[in-house]
């Protein structure tokens, strides 16, 4: 036992993630304790494809032709490096979730986000929207800027150099400085 606990300190020292030392086929919860290496830690694991949340965006609220419809998420996720997770949903709002599940900040873009994110080293997060607008966001939810472009169904790519490229139904690629020039 206290081999078992040597070896699980080097891993979390090591940022190495615990449950990767365990294989795991059914719910098990194992905890150390071992008081003359001051070591207290506490390892969970759910089975393998079971659900640890999950998150309903708002419905798009009714207009004069159709009641109201639900908020399809088509874009991929992007998970940030504090374990975020960022996407856009047809309702024109760019979620960022908590690794929990819960809403930490959410933005309303002009229209439909289509568009996956990518997220820059500075946790600045980039999307595109049918509004035809390349939208950059700073970490906390607020706008950083905005460029102009055809409706964007495209995923943004990030460069070494931090350009960002997107592609627009106007039928361009571009190339965008990350100050939105």
């Amino acid at each position: 036992m206290l081999e078992a606990a040597h070896e699980l300190a080097q891993a979390v020292n090591s940022k190495l993630r615990p449950s990767s030392l365990f294989n795991m086929k059914t719910f098990v919860v194992v905890q150390f304790c071992v008081l003359n290496l001051g070591l207290s830690v506490s390892v969970s694991a759910q089975p393998p494809g079971s659900m640890l949340w999950k998150f309903q965006a708002e419905p798009i609220p009714p207009d004069e032709w159709s009641g109201s419809r639900p908020a399809y998420i088509f874009s991929s996720p992007a998970v940030g490096g504090d374990g975020t997770v960022m996407f856009g949903a047809a309702n024109g709002r760019f979620y960022c979730l908590n690794p929990n599940g819960s809403l930490k900040w959410r933005y309303t873009a002009g229209a439909e986000v289509q568009s996956s994110p990518a997220l820059a080293d500075d946790g600045t997060a980039y999307f595109g929207s049918v509004d035809g607008k390349l939208y950059a966001l700073n970490p906390d939810g607020t706008l950083r800027w905005t460029f102009p472009t055809g409706e964007i169904m495209s995923s943004p790519a990030i460069a070494k150099d931090g350009v960002i490229y997107i592609g627009s139904r106007d039928n361009h690629l571009y190339a965008v400085n990350p100050d939105g020039t």
